[in-house]
């Protein structure tokens, strides 16, 4: 849920920190990196707490003067809101599509992002070893399924909750709403989506209430065979040459790759060349 949030929202976090789409890839990156790092709890309130640290210590959101009719058309790329003209595609690249950060709280993000990544390893991919290692096998397919299937609902209710917050002005604690003179299809709105990662904290916390009181070792429900006791070396030199095993490691990869970076940036492609509020295509999403 938290990360199907977070990625719907990287166009918004974009606009307001004035960051190129290059840097809003390494924060996405962020969190496989951190899952990488593989800790052994869990801790998404980090990631929460870094966001929000950077939001209340930041300045609020400006709100370009004006914008020209063409610039929030659907079918212009959007640059920068304030440039009043767009270079034809046989023209010389313009280097007004070029900008600088406009603050370095963007690390906050990423720094927010890896330690998610690292406090969601010990559930995925960890959890499913976990599973196999103490459950019976004729019970391990169906905990896997519940792990698996709560993997698909996370993600429909993030996207669903990313289209909400979309929908409110990201300073909506200190703005009214009838101030506003932009709505949420103007290419300078900016969704609330700090406030959906208020949201995802909460839910993650009491998600993670129950393993505070776990024991520090679980009680195996079936014997350990001799089979199972397996040196690791050994076993991983034999998956490494299993040619049927590594060639489905690699589409794997290719797998994830390609979705997401549709996940990722799918939402900012739907806004610039269709002209949908950020609200809109995520929901779409």
């Amino acid at each position: 849920m938290t990360g199907a949030y977070l990625n719907s929202m990287y166009t918004q976090i974009e606009k307001q920190f004035n960051i190129p789409a290059s840097l809003v890839g390494i924060i996405n990156g962020s969190f496989e990196i951190g899952s990488f790092m593989k800790q052994f709890y869990e801790a998404p309130h980090v990631f929460v707490l870094n966001l929000l640290m950077f939001h209340f210590d930041s300045n609020r959101y400006h709100i370009e003067s004006s914008v020209s009719p063409q610039e929030n058309s659907s079918v212009v790329s959007l640059c920068h809101v304030n440039q009043s003209l767009i270079s034809l595609p046989t023209e010389e690249p313009s280097t007004e599509c070029e900008k600088e950060p406009g603050s370095l709280l963007w690390i906050f993000v990423m720094v927010g992002n890896l330690i998610r990544g690292m406090g969601e390893t010990p559930v995925v991919p960890l959890g499913i070893s976990y599973l196999e290692d103490f459950a019976k096998t004729e019970n391990s397919p169906f905990y896997q399924g519940c792990l698996h299937t709560a993997t698909v609902i996370g993600p429909f209710l993030g996207f669903l909750l990313a289209s909400f917050c979309a929908k409110l002005f990201v300073d909506l604690e200190s703005v009214d709403a009838g101030e506003l003179t932009i709505t949420p299809t103007d290419v300078r709105w900016v969704g609330a989506w700090w406030l959906g990662i208020l949201i995802c904290a909460l839910v993650n916390f009491l998600a993670g209430l129950p393993f505070w009181f776990l024991p520090r070792s679980l009680v195996r429900e079936g014997e350990i065979s001799e089979s199972e006791k397996t040196d690791f070396i050994p076993f991983l030199k034999a998956l490494l040459r299993n040619p049927v095993y590594m060639l489905f490691i690699v589409i794997t990869v290719l797998q994830f790759s390609a979705f997401i970076g549709m996940i990722s940036f799918m939402p900012k492609y739907l806004e610039q060349q269709f002209g949908k509020s950020a609200s809109d295509a995520i929901f779409l999403i």
